[in-house]
């Protein structure tokens, strides 16, 4: 299982070097001198993309039409932030969370606020520069964590795809990043579709730039 959980961190991480290389001829945003950008504007779209593990009462409450007003209760604060990959789920009762669902969303948090930001390639060192970035080995020993745990329980997909949708949306991570995490998004998204769950497209979702789109796209090539 160790020897598993290292092969999948490593196989990431030599992802995010693939992508990172092909960032520096299509000027990344993960390069550039955008400003920094707080934790908690990192954690927030996960938190919202994942709820808390209370069972909802209406289908209203899995995706609140635009106009409605927000909700009382412990959804409040998410109200005015869309979910990000929320499951379209048809069924009128929102189905019970499992505990490996709940220790999954722990496992995503703890990824989320791990992830390097766009500043963290903007003060490194001549080694660095010509060498695979330490930022880059962490970021793909975290979404290692992240890919393991789907591969052991494929009944996580959806909860997976919630994850890599939430990174990818999530305006301060590095761009690199973001555009591997597109890459699983629209991979899971497509084998959730073949197993009848209908999941919302990021393709015209004005969160995500056309650089990390870009990126993401060379991956499928």
């Amino acid at each position: 299982m160790k020897t598993r959980g290292v092969l999948v961190a490593a196989l990431a991480a030599g992802i995010l070097l693939l992508v990172w290389l092909a960032g520096k001829f299509i000027g990344s945003e993960g390069h550039s001198t955008a400003s920094p950008h707080s934790e908690a504007a990192i954690v927030a779209p996960l938190s919202a993309a994942m709820p808390s593990p209370v069972p909802m009462s209406s289908p209203s409450e899995v995706m609140p039409p635009p106009s409605s007003p927000a909700k009382a209760g412990p959804t409040t604060t998410l109200a005015a932030r869309p979910s990000v990959g929320t499951v379209l789920d048809a069924s009128p009762v929102a189905p019970r969370v499992t505990q490996e669902q709940s220790q999954f969303r722990e496992l995503a948090k703890e990824v989320m606020k791990a992830l390097p930001l766009k500043e963290a390639l903007q003060n490194l060192s001549d080694k660095e520069v010509h060498n695979t970035p330490k930022v880059l080995l962490q970021a793909g020993k975290e979404l290692g964590r992240v890919a393991e745990a789907l591969q052991a329980n494929p009944e996580l997909k959806k909860e997976g795809s919630k994850f890599y949708g939430a990174c990818a949306t999530a305006g301060g991570i590095l761009s690199d990043v973001r555009a591997l995490c597109l890459f699983h998004y629209d991979r899971l998204r497509g084998e959730l579709a073949s197993e009848g769950h209908a999941i919302q497209s990021l393709e015209s979702d004005p969160r995500v730039p056309a650089d990390v789109r870009e990126l993401a796209r060379l991956l499928n090539q």
